[in-house]
């Protein structure tokens, strides 16, 4: 099974977009997956044992129209069995529609309804979440795959080096380790 996944902006929607990655590897372990996402969000998905390929779609492509259905051809040649759009805009409708993909999955919108053979609607706002709406929307993208299970925690992978550099970070200013850390700052101009 061959499956492409596309969460184009913000980065912490890419990281959490990954969480369907990697519950779709924990049934089908030998499925490729790819993402696709804007460069400035590749980060998040580096190093993610259950991404086979990071697909970045670059500004110079996005304002060309040319560039874009070049981009869109190559998209079809990969011949995905299953696309799922967590982003659900104009230029991802494009990229889904001419995908070639048999499975598509994505949000519940009228102008794209017809575009995806799947259309999940989101949780409305009065309903109880169960790890926050953010999370329990992307997991209803996976139901129409039936999986077994599902993760729906985030989670970065770093290099050695990086992991590292930041317990040498946290002991010198005396942090657990294993304690939970953040610290928002106010934003200043």
């Amino acid at each position: 099974m061959k499956i492409l996944i596309i969460q184009q902006k913000r980065i912490g929607d890419v990281l959490l977009s990954s969480i369907l990655c990697n519950s779709i590897k924990m049934d089908h372990p030998n499925a490729t997956i790819d993402f696709m996402c804007y460069p400035n969000c590749t980060d998040v998905l580096l190093g993610n044992p259950n991404i086979d390929s990071i697909i970045v779609l670059p500004n110079e492509i996005r304002k060309s129209y040319l560039s874009f259905f070049k981009f869109i051809f190559e998209i079809k040649s990969k011949k995905y069995d299953v696309l799922i759009d967590a982003y659900g805009k104009l230029e991802t409708n494009l990229i889904t529609l001419f995908s070639g993909a048999n499975t598509k999955i994505s949000y519940y919108k009228w102008y794209s309804s017809l575009i995806y053979n799947h259309n999940i609607s989101r949780l409305s706002r009065e309903t109880k979440s169960t790890y926050g709406q953010a999370i329990d929307n992307r997991l209803l993208l996976l139901q129409p795959l039936n999986l077994d299970n599902t993760n729906p925690y985030p989670k970065l992978y770093v290099a050695p080096k990086d992991n590292q550099d930041a317990l040498a970070l946290f002991e010198k200013h005396n942090i657990e380790k294993d304690q939970k850390n953040c610290n928002v700052q106010p934003f200043r101009k």
